[in-house]
């Protein structure tokens, strides 16, 4: 019987392992371009989404000052562009604190109450705020609420449990807060922790009721502000539980010649829903 010589035995063990080899490399090649397909689409999502969501902002900004609407409080809108149903929040910037002149009593409380920290803590912090600005006073103040990280005592997660709540935009005399326009988070502060009576205002605020009972509130916390200086919240949804947030802060009263307003500031999210 013929026997095959051993070096075709390890010649075809060698090509095996080639091919295994190849295999694995091809595997690996076409797995990385999927994910880059899947990472390109993602991309495009976003961006197609978050120029939808800049867009309907625009649109509805328009709408508002073309028909001279007043905005008494919050309010929730649903815009329709290129087919997306585009839903947005619009609140007038006196809901939120003016890091630039908050008064100190109720930094403490937004301390306390947003900041989670203990009562000494945020009468330290607050003193440190109100001494760091008035020291900021000759160059105008600070123009951007991550500026406040420059406090020695400023926590990073103290910041973001504060940070949508702030802004250096408000019109509000003295700093203080418009309570027909304050998130529900904010409408807690200046309840000094009152739960009920936060919610009896969000309430009538939802309702759309002509007079809204603040009576109950801090009342040394709360003031009117020109509502001029709007924030937009646009939610874009992107399918398959995604979708993308663009923010958008507007002065109302004009911008340059020929511009129908001033853009503030502008930010963006992607984010995916949370199943309950």
């Amino acid at each position: 019987m013929n026997r095959a010589p051993p070096h075709h035995g390890f010649a075809l063990i060698a090509v095996l392992w080639t091919v295994a080899a190849l295999g694995i490399i091809v595997g690996g090649i076409v797995s990385a371009q999927r994910q880059e397909v899947r990472s390109v689409t993602a991309t495009r999502q976003v961006t197609e989404g978050r120029a939808i969501g800049q867009a309907a902002t625009y649109m509805l900004a328009k709408d508002i000052l073309s028909g001279n609407q007043t905005l008494r409080y919050t309010r929730q809108y649903s815009v329709s562009f290129m087919g997306n149903s585009v839903q947005i929040e619009v609140m007038a910037l006196d809901g939120l604190a003016d890091i630039n002149k908050t008064p100190k009593p109720l930094l403490t409380q937004m301390l306390t109450t947003l900041g989670a920290l203990s009562p000494p803590e945020a009468e330290a912090l607050a003193q440190q705020w109100v001494e760091q600005r008035e020291s900021q006073l000759s160059t105008g103040g600070w123009y951007n609420t991550a500026e406040l990280m420059g406090l020695r005592a400023m926590q990073y997660d103290t910041f973001a449990r504060l940070a949508p709540y702030i802004t250096t935009h408000s019109d509000t005399g003295g700093g203080l807060i418009d309570p027909l326009f304050a998130p529900p988070a904010m409408l807690n502060v200046i309840s000094k922790g009152n739960a009920a009576v936060a919610a009896q205002v969000l309430a009538a605020r939802q309702r759309g009721d002509v007079g809204v009972d603040t009576t109950r509130l801090e009342q040394g916390f709360i003031g009117t502000g020109g509502r001029k200086k709007v924030r937009f919240t646009a939610r874009v949804n992107l399918g398959a539980d995604a979708y993308v947030s663009t923010v958008t802060d507007l002065d109302l009263a004009g911008g340059a010649p020929g511009q129908p307003w001033r853009v503030l500031q502008t930010s963006w999210t992607h984010q995916r829903s949370v199943s309950p």
